[in-house]
């Protein structure tokens, strides 16, 4: 089965080789320009259960902005102009872009259609191993904001877990799909069994009654 999902993804990160000038409070206001964005580093992260493994991408579509955590700052006294330098391992990058996926989900059809099913989707970091890389299990959340009604299912509960055991750390959203029955009892049974039922009726009918005579003029 196959789950198909827009979303905005963020990842925010440290990098302590970084300097930061003149960094404001509203965040907004430090934002990343695509060409400099090319010369940082940035985490990828792949789309593990998908059919091609998809993975991030930092282009035009993403919005990268520096996120000033820290008030404290160095003087740049050798700068004839009021210079404010900022540390990278104290000030995050962040960056935000929407992504349109579709994951791959093993669906349990025993109890259909009063069923309920787990899909997942999980995120896989491809840039370093978990001894180097791993997500922030405490900062990582997600929220549904949708609707919780479907056509076939309602959307049950959303859960996030981290798994850095592996060779590259993970995190697995889970998504509660909870089958709505009355879909398929109005769609699927309740006109089978209409049909059934009128096919098993005209057993009962003698064959006359189905002749058809034509009168020609």
């Amino acid at each position: 089965m196959l789950l198909s999902v827009s979303y905005n993804l963020r990842m925010t990160w440290y990098d302590n080789r970084l300097t930061y000038n003149n960094l404001k409070p509203l965040t907004r206001l430090n934002t990343v320009s695509q060409d400099q964005v090319e010369l940082l580093w940035r985490p990828q992260v792949g789309f593990i259960n998908t059919d091609d493994i998809e993975h991030t991408e930092v282009d035009k579509d993403a919005v990268t902005t520096v996120l000033r955590r820290d008030t404290n700052f160095i003087p740049d006294l050798s700068n004839a102009f009021e210079v404010e330098i900022y540390r990278g391992d104290a000030n995050p990058v962040s960056t935000s872009r929407k992504y349109s996926t579709i994951f791959t989900c093993n669906f349990d059809l025993v109890l259909y259609p009063f069923d309920i099913q787990m899909c997942f989707m999980r995120l896989q970091i491809l840039s370093a191993s978990s001894e180097y890389l791993i997500f922030n299990a405490t900062n990582s959340h997600v929220a549904y904001l949708g609707q919780k009604l479907l056509v076939e299912y309602g959307i049950g509960k959303i859960d996030l877990e981290v798994d850095d055991t592996k060779q590259y750390s993970e995190i697995r959203v889970q998504v509660e799909l909870i089958r709505r029955y009355g879909y398929a009892m109005l769609n699927i049974y309740i006109p089978s069994l209409t049909l059934l039922t009128i096919s098993f009726v005209t057993l009962f009918f003698r064959a006359p009654i189905f002749e058809v005579n034509f009168v020609c003029p």
